[in-house]
Protein backbone atom coordinates (compact mmCIF):
# COMPACT_ATOMS: atom_id res chain seq x y z
CA UNK A 1 0.00 0.00 0.00
CA UNK A 2 1.17 3.57 -0.66
CA UNK A 3 1.75 6.32 1.48
CA UNK A 4 -0.62 8.85 2.36
CA UNK A 5 -0.93 11.22 -0.57
CA UNK A 6 0.16 14.19 1.65
CA UNK A 7 3.06 12.61 2.75
CA UNK A 8 3.91 11.68 -0.79
CA UNK A 9 3.63 15.58 -1.89
CA UNK A 10 5.69 16.66 1.19
CA UNK A 11 8.55 13.97 0.49
CA UNK A 12 8.56 15.04 -3.42
CA UNK A 13 8.84 18.33 -2.20
CA UNK A 14 11.84 17.87 -0.18
CA UNK A 15 13.50 15.88 -2.65
CA UNK A 16 13.27 18.75 -4.97
CA UNK A 17 14.09 21.16 -2.89
CA UNK A 18 17.36 19.78 -1.89
CA UNK A 19 17.93 19.15 -5.67
CA UNK A 20 17.42 22.64 -6.23
CA UNK A 21 19.83 23.72 -3.15
CA UNK A 22 22.45 21.34 -4.12
CA UNK A 23 22.32 22.49 -7.95
CA UNK A 24 22.46 26.49 -7.13
CA UNK A 25 24.85 25.93 -4.67
CA UNK A 26 26.87 24.00 -7.65
CA UNK A 27 27.58 20.53 -5.80
CA UNK A 28 27.36 18.38 -8.81
CA UNK A 29 27.72 15.32 -6.92
CA UNK A 30 24.91 15.74 -4.10
CA UNK A 31 23.11 17.38 -6.96
CA UNK A 32 23.59 13.95 -9.06
CA UNK A 33 22.29 12.15 -5.46
CA UNK A 34 19.12 13.94 -5.57
CA UNK A 35 18.22 13.92 -8.71
CA UNK A 36 18.91 10.13 -8.15
CA UNK A 37 16.44 10.59 -5.45
CA UNK A 38 14.22 11.62 -7.50
CA UNK A 39 13.95 9.24 -10.23
CA UNK A 40 13.67 6.40 -7.64
CA UNK A 41 10.41 8.74 -6.02
CA UNK A 42 9.11 8.86 -9.73
CA UNK A 43 9.58 5.20 -10.07
CA UNK A 44 7.82 4.62 -6.64
CA UNK A 45 4.80 7.23 -6.67
CA UNK A 46 4.71 8.69 -10.25
CA UNK A 47 1.87 6.02 -11.46
CA UNK A 48 -0.29 7.37 -8.39
CA UNK A 49 0.26 11.10 -8.72
CA UNK A 50 -0.69 10.79 -12.25
CA UNK A 51 -3.93 8.77 -10.81
CA UNK A 52 -4.81 11.43 -8.83
CA UNK A 53 -3.67 14.43 -11.50
CA UNK A 54 -6.35 12.79 -14.23
CA UNK A 55 -8.99 12.39 -11.49
CA UNK A 56 -8.68 16.23 -10.17
CA UNK A 57 -9.28 17.28 -13.75
CA UNK A 58 -11.87 14.92 -13.98
CA UNK A 59 -13.17 16.81 -10.72
CA UNK A 60 -12.73 20.21 -12.06
CA UNK A 61 -14.54 19.49 -14.94
CA UNK A 62 -17.48 18.31 -13.03
CA UNK A 63 -17.36 21.23 -11.00
CA UNK A 64 -17.23 23.47 -13.38
CA UNK A 65 -20.29 21.79 -15.07
CA UNK A 66 -22.25 21.85 -11.71
CA UNK A 67 -21.40 25.34 -10.81
CA UNK A 68 -22.34 26.61 -14.42
CA UNK A 69 -26.04 25.57 -13.82
CA UNK A 70 -26.24 26.16 -10.05
CA UNK A 71 -24.76 29.41 -8.16
CA UNK A 72 -22.48 29.42 -5.70
CA UNK A 73 -23.85 30.64 -2.37
CA UNK A 74 -22.26 31.57 0.95
CA UNK A 75 -22.49 29.47 3.60
CA UNK A 76 -22.55 29.54 7.20
CA UNK A 77 -19.02 27.13 7.90
CA UNK A 78 -17.07 29.12 4.67
CA UNK A 79 -17.04 25.84 2.55
CA UNK A 80 -18.00 27.98 -0.82
CA UNK A 81 -15.22 30.07 -0.11
CA UNK A 82 -12.77 27.11 0.34
CA UNK A 83 -14.19 25.33 -2.67
CA UNK A 84 -13.60 28.69 -4.52
CA UNK A 85 -10.19 28.88 -3.40
CA UNK A 86 -9.05 25.17 -4.07
CA UNK A 87 -10.82 25.95 -7.56
CA UNK A 88 -8.16 28.83 -8.09
CA UNK A 89 -5.62 27.14 -7.01
CA UNK A 90 -5.92 24.15 -9.05
CA UNK A 91 -6.32 25.95 -11.92
CA UNK A 92 -3.40 28.07 -11.21
CA UNK A 93 -1.11 24.49 -10.74
CA UNK A 94 -2.60 23.42 -14.40
CA UNK A 95 -1.03 26.81 -15.90
CA UNK A 96 2.07 25.65 -14.34
CA UNK A 97 1.96 28.55 -11.47
CA UNK A 98 1.12 29.10 -7.97
CA UNK A 99 -2.17 30.72 -6.96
Amino acid sequence: MSAPLAEIIEEGRRLRSSYDRATEDGLDSTAHMYWDELCEFWDEHGPLLLRVAEAAVEMREATKFYFGRHSIESDADGGSVRLANATAAFDAAVRGGRP
